[in-house]
């Protein structure tokens, strides 16, 4: 008996520390998109038809589900959306090219939008560095987390506010902000620099 006891925390211990190595490499993707087959989509947008763009909440993609989330991580979520949502506003206002408008109409574009967390390994050809890690902690996300492996990935598109016919499509995985823990939890100052990373890529992207 006192073998077993011994060795079962040794057991929970090799399944935590046993790291990327036996997991698969195949990545579901953030699921933002219907399809991830041409995600260089880019159609040429008929300036003088749209003259308007309407920015829809920024979507949080944990991985987390919604009946497992915490009362903090739900703040946080709803934080992230509520920083980047308006802070796609301002660059969308201040662009030369589009106005900023509250409601759909036959000229505007909608942007969509998604932010959710990858694990990379950029040294390993073999890694899908679009692989879903949780923005929350569990067994895989605590290693990843640990390891320095997780990024924040943005994705957004531009369609058609009325027929949803999609122009552009991009996603831009923050490859030089690493998302750290703050004492074994993911706090949004942590996320901060990555976020405004993220919106200063979109702001370049809509500009030319």
């Amino acid at each position: 008996m006192k073998f077993y006891i011994l060795l079962f925390p040794f057991m929970i211990l090799l399944f935590i520390t046993t790291g990327c190595s036996n997991r698969p490499i195949k990545a579901n993707n953030s699921g933002f998109f219907n399809d991830y087959k041409n995600l260089d989509l880019s159609k040429k947008i008929e300036v003088y038809k749209y003259k308007d763009i309407l920015v829809s909440p920024v979507i949080v993609v944990s991985n987390v589900e919604k009946k497992n989330q915490t009362d903090s991580q739900k703040k946080l979520y709803k934080e992230i959306s509520d920083y980047l949502t308006l802070a796609l506003k301002k660059v969308v206002d201040s662009n030369k090219m589009y106005n900023l408008v509250e409601e759909e109409s036959d000229h505007s574009l909608k942007l969509e939008s998604a932010i959710s967390a990858v694990e990379v390994h950029f040294e390993d050809e073999k890694w899908n560095n679009n692989t879903p890690v949780s923005l929350g902690m569990d067994v895989v996300s605590y290693n990843a987390y640990r390891d320095e492996s997780v990024r924040l990935l943005g994705e957004s598109r531009l369609v058609d506010s009325w027929s949803s016919e999609v122009f552009t499509r991009t996603r831009s995985i923050q490859k030089d902000f690493v998302i750290s823990l703050v004492n074994e939890k993911i706090e949004f100052k942590n996320l901060k620099p990555s976020l405004d990373s993220w919106i200063t890529t979109f702001e370049k992207n809509l500009s030319n």
